[in-house]
């Protein structure tokens, strides 16, 4: 049942981290900068990772 549960929770993270990442492609310069980093520092390293992809891109 544990396994059951911990793929259940893998699941909806997974839908998390495609929803933020494509809010992170669709976003503008501008809304990423407004990204403050206590924002960021309570979010996982993957989060992160996305959003410095997202800002690279848009530079």
């Amino acid at each position: 049942m544990k396994n059951y549960l911990n793929l259940i929770q893998m699941n909806d993270w997974i839908d998390v981290i495609g929803f933020v990442k494509g809010c992170f492609n669709s976003a503008t310069k501008a809304q990423l900068k407004n990204v403050t980093k206590e924002l960021l520092s309570d979010c996982g390293a993957d989060i992160v990772l996305m959003y410095k992809q997202a800002i690279a891109r848009e530079q």
